[in-house]
């Protein structure tokens, strides 16, 4: 049986009214009593809106994060290449070739993760080597979007995280 709920609230960060329906019925499931809904809000400025309901969908917190949904930004460009062939020194144009390009989280140091004490942090961290996204981080390390994007964002403020674009290539 579905049980759907429509919550209505503010945005903290843009003051803009959210209209957004949830299953009660899969929230349920949840063990705890607390549930959180991610939601990615804003066009011109993007960011993270996060809202906690209880058991029967009332809501009892909201928050959100305004600099960390760069983190997970990918893009896919279509361009011209040239490719050389392997026994051959000639290329030859391909067209529509496309290239996914992603941001990734990169630890400046991997010596920095014995100064964590909270085990889950570290565990966070050691992932954080420049060729994983925060959705790679997440399934990886198996915690939840927000305990990975607020990490990576306590860190990365404290200037221990900077970001890379990892190129990876694909043909359609």
């Amino acid at each position: 049986m579905m049980n759907k709920r429509v919550l209505m609230f503010k945005c903290p960060t843009c003051g803009e009214d959210i209209h957004t329906e949830v299953d009660l019925s899969e929230m349920r499931k949840e063990e705890g009593g607390i549930y959180s809904l991610t939601i990615v809000h804003g066009t011109e400025n993007p960011h993270i809106v996060i809202v906690y309901l209880d058991e029967n969908g009332s809501i009892r917190g909201v928050e959100s994060f305004d600099k960390v949904i760069a983190l997970n930004i990918e893009r896919t460009e279509r361009m011209a290449m040239m490719i050389a062939g392997k026994k051959s020194s000639e290329t030859r144009s391909v067209e529509g070739y496309s290239v996914k390009v992603s941001i990734c989280p990169k630890l400046k140091s991997p010596d920095l993760i014995r100064k964590v004490k909270n085990p889950i942090e570290a565990r966070i961290l050691a992932q954080c080597d420049g060729r994983h996204t925060v959705d790679d981080i997440k399934s990886r390390t198996g915690l939840p979007m927000e305990i990975v994007l607020f990490t990576i964002s306590k860190y990365a403020n404290k200037k221990w995280i900077r970001y890379v674009s990892v190129i990876k290539k694909r043909t359609d």
